[in-house]
């Protein structure tokens, strides 16, 4: 099984290889973006690396610690976008790959926009498929969806007491208003991994909700 590493981050990733132009399969699925999801009907509308895997080169991988996944690393809570995106243009480094395609399910959309402002001379083609994007009448969605289905299988999987090699790397930002360090206990219902903003309500700039078929769509920005 091949391992993209770069200091503590480990991102597991498929490679069709071949001569075909490559293609950046970014999986969906919020902050549990594997690459099952994207070959499970139930989730994603088609597997692009099994319809495009003849014509082009893909690459597919699991998001840096995803529930389900086998990618790893430590939660950079001060600048989550750009953390997932260096992963991605690390991995395209590490296979000797300049100018790509991506395409990108669910999370992946916002994704794309930000791949596009780090590193758009790169990015030949960008397709963002399911995208996700805002519902008025639920602004916080996609982020409770995450406190509740990412942070606590995350955080049991951390050691205890304190959040280990994330906290350390973090520092100060992972604490509370005053002060405490966070347990594993508190993290799982604690909104500071999604970004570093701790608080009630989802902290700017956090992903946004799904939208179900037919319902009015603005993409999120990053």
């Amino acid at each position: 099984m091949p391992f993209y590493e770069k200091g503590d981050v480990r991102i597991y990733y498929e490679d069709t290889g071949g001569s075909g132009f490559p293609l950046l399969v970014i999986p969906g699925g919020g902050l549990n973006a594997t690459i099952a999801y994207t070959r499970n009907t139930a989730t994603a509308p088609f597997d692009a690396t099994a319809e495009f895997k003849n014509e082009y080169r893909c690459i597919a991988f699991d998001l840096r610690n995803a529930n389900g996944g086998q990618s790893s690393g430590p939660l950079e809570i001060d600048r989550p976008w750009d953390a997932y995106t260096d992963d991605m243009l690390g991995l395209l480094d590490h296979l000797g790959i300049s100018e790509f395609m991506a395409l990108g399910y669910c999370i992946g959309g916002p994704f794309i926009w930000n791949l596009l402002r780090r590193a758009g001379r790169r990015v030949v083609a960008a397709v963002p498929t399911q995208p996700s994007g805002f519902r008025p009448t639920m602004p916080n969605l996609f982020y409770e969806n995450n406190i509740k289905g990412w942070a606590p299988a995350l955080c049991a999987r951390l050691p205890d007491p304190g959040i280990g090699a994330a906290r350390r790397r973090a520092g100060p930002s992972l604490r509370h208003r005053d002060g405490e360090r966070l347990s594993r206990a508190q993290c799982a219902g604690e909104p500071l991994p999604v970004e570093g903003q701790p608080g009630k309500g989802p902290p700017r700039g956090a992903p946004r909700a799904h939208l179900s078929e037919g319902e009015p769509a603005e993409l999120s920005s990053v």
